[in-house]
This record gives structure tokens, C-alpha cells and sequence, in this order.
């Protein structure tokens, strides 16, 4: 995947170089952390400066979180 300092997450193709899935303003702050979960290669996670937390999954069509986790205390991070 290519992130910047951006709300936006862009997945690629290894092998092809090819973009596979866009995901654009999918935060209301720039997303500090993406990640995809160990064991469920089609979960995405992304952590952004708004405090939430959006998991994602590649195989649905819809540019939705299936789950937002949101904190009032401050960042979040996953790992």
C-alpha cells in the first residue's frame, strides 16, 4: 500500500505494480498508521489524527469501514 501524509490509502500489486484499491478521504485527518492484519490478508486497519481507528475489508465494494473505533483521549495506534 502508498500513504503519505494524506486521508487517502492506495493498495497495490506486488508483482504487477498495478493499483488494486483506492481509498480516498477515508479520515477526516491524515492517517498516521495502515496496516494489514497478520492472519486476514483482505483486513486492512488505518489509525488517523482525527483519534479513530477504521478497519477495512478489500473484499467489499463499498469505500466504508466494516468497524470505527473512536478515542476521546487522545492518538490511537495499532500494531
Amino acid at each position: 500500500f502508498l500513504l503519505g501524509y494524506t486521508k487517502n490509502v492506495n493498495i497495490f500489486d506486488v508483482e504487477t505494480g498495478q493499483e488494486v484499491r483506492e481509498y480516498n478521504e477515508i479520515h477526516e485527518d491524515h492517517i498516521n498508521i495502515c496496516r494489514f492484519a497478520n492472519n486476514l490478508p483482505d483486513i486492512l486497519l488505518t489509525c488517523s489524527f482525527d483519534n479513530t481507528i477504521k478497519l477495512w475489508d478489500n473484499r467489499c465494494s463499498a469505500q466504508r469501514p466494516i468497524h470505527i473505533s473512536k478515542s476521546e483521549g487522545g492518538n490511537v495506534m495499532v500494531c
